[in-house]
């Protein structure tokens, strides 16, 4: 009867198998699970770095052109480069203080979109003039970018032609700045900076991964980035592209 009962307790060669195969399974399907849910967040942190960059790109311009003196002459805050329905600008510059070597706070700074044929992508710059650089001495026959001269020359100080300019955000497309008078968007030719009550920034911007993948496709031009209703950008940009807006109000200049 006890040889019996050991018998009945003991499991078969087939169970065996069953449960071998059962536990094999198992594991192979939590090292799919496992390995799904690496590549989600290897995903996502690269992800989150890229728009981290985007991020900190909007609160720089927003610090930066928030606080240009327009109470103080409108052509302190810019805008400029307007598209061809003149809707909005691509481009902003701005006299604003500025932490720096120079002997003042008051620097010049400007906000646009470069192109590389190298990489085949935009990229979003903040170009520097210190505060030397534009308060040169108004009895100096070659100053004319200066703020100690009268009457400004704006156009002097806001060209490209010196300054630092350094990337802050790449890749970054569709750049633009979109005055406002209290609930309504007014065009960027539309009265005086003094009048302004905001300035709303947008642009759109995806991974470095995702536009190192879409480079090395290859056939990627200025004109894919314009044209969002291409099949082209419809299939390799829209589904990267995530959009960044943030809006600089200057009550504080009224």
């Amino acid at each position: 009867m006890k040889h019996l009962r050991t018998r009945k307790l003991a499991f078969t060669l087939t169970e065996l198998l069953i449960a071998v195969a059962i536990t094999g399974f198992i594991v192979v399907m939590l090292g799919q699970i496992i390995n799904s849910a690496a590549a989600m967040w290897r995903t996502g942190d690269q992800r989150i770095d890229a728009f981290r960059e985007a991020r900190a790109a909007l609160q720089l311009m927003a610090a930066d052109l928030g606080r240009a003196n327009i109470k103080g002459d409108p052509q302190m805050l810019t805008l400029a480069q307007y598209s061809s329905d003149g809707t909005y600008a691509t481009e902003a510059d701005a006299i604003t203080p500025i932490k720096n070597a120079g002997k003042s706070d008051l620097c010049a700074v400007q906000y646009y979109l470069t192109w590389s044929g190298t990489t085949n992508t935009y990229t979003l710059v903040r170009r520097l003039k210190n505060s030397d650089a534009i308060n040169c001495l108004a009895t100096d026959p070659a100053c004319t970018a200066s703020l100690a001269i009268s009457p400004l020359n704006f156009a002097a100080i806001y060209d490209k032609g010196s300054g630092i300019e350094e990337p802050v955000a790449a890749p970054v497309w569709d750049l633009e700045f979109r005055p406002g008078e209290t609930d309504n968007v007014v065009t960027p030719t539309t009265d005086s900076a003094v009048k302004w009550k905001w300035i709303e920034i947008r642009f759109k911007a995806m991974s470095v991964n995702a536009a190192r993948k879409l480079r090395s496709m290859g056939g990627i031009t200025q004109a894919t980035w314009a044209d969002p209703t291409s099949i082209a950008y419809r299939r390799l940009i829209l589904p990267e592209e995530q959009q960044f807006v943030t809006r600089i109000s200057f009550e504080q200049n009224r």
